[in-house]
């Protein structure tokens, strides 16, 4: 286990020391131990705060699709690489994020997708990846388009009939709502 001062804590935690929130005391246990408040509490399946370098802390990510390597296993991931590779695959522009996708698209992607994505900035205009999102509200427009007009067809052809029927016993002098 760990203990520094404020003061004293290593970069690579990346805590600010002038935060207001910083205690006074950082306390990192070594790898597999796990701190409770009170004892025989149960440690929870998953948990966050470790430092970067513990393999624990490393993110489970599987892939499958045209664009990924078959049977490819690579020894870590970085989470923050995660979002450049998605926006790469999907041709989104990226907002400045600390992710690389150096880093991480030779390992995973087949080599004529990895040079797209890394030399390639945008596959496509920034209206068309809006449209393409929204694409989904579009066709749920069109069907309620065409329940409202199979609707109101329905509804103009009863009208009709009634209407019809009522012209007929107007203008026909033999029928006088008796029935036999």
């Amino acid at each position: 286990m760990r203990v520094y001062r404020s003061k004293d804590v290593p970069a690579d935690l990346h805590f600010s020391i002038s935060s207001s929130r910083m205690p006074p005391l950082v306390v990192i246990p070594d790898d597999g131990w796990y701190l409770v408040h009170r004892e025989g509490t149960i440690p929870s399946a998953g948990d966050h705060g470790y430092p970067m370098n513990f393999t624990d802390m490393n993110p489970f990510f599987l892939a499958h699709g045209p664009s990924f390597l078959i049977n490819k296993t690579i020894p870590e991931v970085h989470a923050v690489d995660i979002y450049s590779l998605l926006t790469g695959l999907l041709g989104l522009p990226a907002q400045p994020n600390n992710g690389s996708m150096a880093r991480i698209a030779h390992a995973l992607l087949k080599p004529d997708v990895a040079e797209t994505v890394l030399h390639t900035p945008v596959w496509f205009p920034r209206w068309w990846a809006w449209f393409m999102l929204q694409l989904h509200m579009v066709w749920i427009f069109i069907g309620v388009a065409l329940w409202a007009v199979l609707l109101g067809m329905v509804l103009s052809l009863f009208y009709a009939q009634r209407r019809h029927i009522r012209m007929l016993a107007i203008y026909d002098t033999t029928w006088n709502g008796v029935t036999a």
